[in-house]
């Protein structure tokens, strides 16, 4: 199997650019992670703790779910990369390889 450079990049940025989206939601993330004055009722005052624990509160929190989503999608747009130029460096060394034996038949 060959993986086109190209294709691998632009697939690459298409991956960059989903994990820019996510940076931008999770910055919309970080505004619920405030007071709101919903008034000094009990369920108020829970709805607005509540906010807060799914913003950013807890392990499960949609904040550190998405910054392990654009950790994932940094690693996989990186590794495609990677895999892209060592498959290129490869079919490179290869194509030397075969070019020098057939020099030596020659």
């Amino acid at each position: 199997m060959s993986i086109d450079p190209e294709s691998a990049e632009s697939m690459a940025r298409k991956i960059d650019a989903i994990a820019e989206r996510a940076v931008d939601r999770r910055r919309r993330v970080d505004r619920l992670n405030q007071n709101v004055p919903l008034g000094s009722s009990p369920v108020a005052l829970q709805m607005s703790a509540q906010t807060r624990l799914s913003a950013a509160g807890t392990p499960q929190s949609a904040k550190e779910n998405l910054e392990l989503y654009i950790e994932a999608l940094t690693e996989l747009a990186a590794a495609i990369r990677a895999s892209a130029r060592r498959t290129q460096a490869a079919d490179e060394q290869t194509a030397a390889e075969f070019n020098r034996l057939g020099e030596d038949e020659a």
